[in-house]
């Protein structure tokens, strides 16, 4: 039932762009669409790779022939750490700004 629905999502996904369908059929061990298209046509999502310990947050603009935009790299914010944790990341709504909270001592003050 798992793979039925994921190769609906990912060929629902190639009906609305091919790019953004390659990059979630690679191989990764995480993956998760954050958020549904914004008024920008912009998808927010994020991934973790296999040999990575944190996720990364991209946007992607959805029909524009371009890379995905790197927002967070938890695993670079985290490489000077010794404890990691990143509380919440969020958008501005005119999609310009993003603000985030860090918790780099595990006392879970962000």
């Amino acid at each position: 039932m798992k793979k039925e629905l994921c190769d609906e999502y990912l060929f629902n996904l190639q009906q609305i762009d091919p790019t953004l369908h390659d990059f979630f059929s690679e191989d990764v061990s995480f993956q998760r669409l954050s958020k549904q298209p914004n008024v920008y046509s912009e998808y927010y999502y994020e991934k973790i790779n296999k040999t990575d310990n944190y996720a990364q947050h991209f946007r992607k603009k959805l029909n524009i022939e371009q890379s995905p935009e790197l927002l967070i790299d938890e695993n670079t914010l985290a490489s000077e750490h010794e404890f990691f944790d990143l509380g919440s990341a969020e958008i501005s709504p005119d999609s310009k700004l993003l603000a985030c909270a860090t918790d780099t001592t595990g006392d879970e003050y962000y």
